[in-house]
């Protein structure tokens, strides 16, 4: 099942007829946010996800939408500093939105009791997280087809 269907649309980065990138835009009332922004590696170096992103600048001004979000800006101890790089040089901002939870049912509660409604990462120290990823990226190196 495609999720937001009815209020989504996508973009195609095109290279030679191969596609090499797509975006997945999810349209608010004056929001738009982009829920998938992928690209092959292969073609890295023509920067096809800053294309996608400058048109769906573009699509938001066409349709007069305030505002394009791109996700998160920073992952918590997870961060990736390249990730919050690319959004600034493409123009985005933090920005700080409260967030309230309320539990609806015994789940939530135990959740917020422990402090699990910010993922399970945010369990771990950061020293921790960091050598696991760096062991699951040397596993990834290990398994990748060269």
């Amino acid at each position: 099942m495609c999720r937001d269907l009815e209020r989504s649309g996508f973009l195609g980065a095109f290279c030679n007829g191969e596609l090499i990138g797509f975006a997945k835009l999810i349209f608010g009332e004056s929001y738009c946010r982009a829920a998938q922004l992928l690209s092959k590696i292969a073609h890295r170096a023509k920067y096809p996800n800053n294309a996608l992103i400058a048109k769906a600048v573009e699509l938001c001004a066409h349709n007069q939408i305030s505002y394009l979000v791109f996700g998160q800006f920073e992952y918590g101890k997870v961060g990736s500093k390249t990730l919050a790089d690319f959004k600034v040089h493409n123009g985005f901002h933090k920005m700080l939105l409260p967030r309230y939870y309320v539990p609806f049912t015994q789940k939530g509660a135990f959740c917020l009791r422990f402090g699990l409604q910010e993922g399970m990462a945010a369990l771990f120290p950061k020293s921790v997280l960091g050598a696991f990823l760096r062991m699951r990226a040397t596993w990834y190196k290990r398994i990748a087809p060269s």
